[in-house]
């Protein structure tokens, strides 16, 4: 009987390193190509839902204009540059060319709303996904018909 309880415990741990190891290279496979391919070198790049009118309908729906921005009659560009990953999730969301002032609202927000896109169909290298690097320029514009803030 002491021999049975002996060999149970060793059987326990061979099998949990055998699987540890199985488990460790599973993970390695999934996060073997960590590269960033830009939007110049991928074969087959990363697509929206619906495609680019669709994802500028997105952001158009999605941007809240910033009140303080508003008030102070803040315009202009803001570059997010993001990567689409292998699964299409938008990751690492960074400002590359905000508006210049004191106003980071503008900036904050395009970022928020990059933040909010929905998976994208990834990009495509040699027949298997990867991640990409994509940059999106977000336009401010005062139109005339916001509502007045105080």
């Amino acid at each position: 009987m002491k021999k049975a309880i002996f060999f149970l415990p060793l059987f326990l741990l061979l099998t949990a390193s055998v699987f540890a190891q199985k488990t460790d290279t599973a993970k390695a496979a999934i996060t073997k190509d960590y590269k960033v391919y830009d939007m110049v070198s991928i074969e087959k790049l990363p697509v929206f839902p619906g495609g680019e009118d669709a994802l500028f309908k997105y952001i158009s729906k999605n941007l809240i204009y910033p009140k303080a921005a508003m008030a102070s009659n803040i315009e202009g560009r803001v570059t997010v540059q993001f990567i689409v990953d292998q699964d299409g999730r938008v990751t690492d969301v960074t400002v590359k060319k905000g508006i210049k002032g004191d106003h980071d609202a503008c900036n904050n927000e395009a970022v928020r709303v990059v933040k909010s896109l929905p998976k994208f169909i990834p990009g495509m290298q040699n027949g298997k996904p990867v991640r990409v690097f994509y940059s999106l320029p977000i336009i401010f514009k005062l139109t005339g018909d916001e509502p007045q803030t105080k």
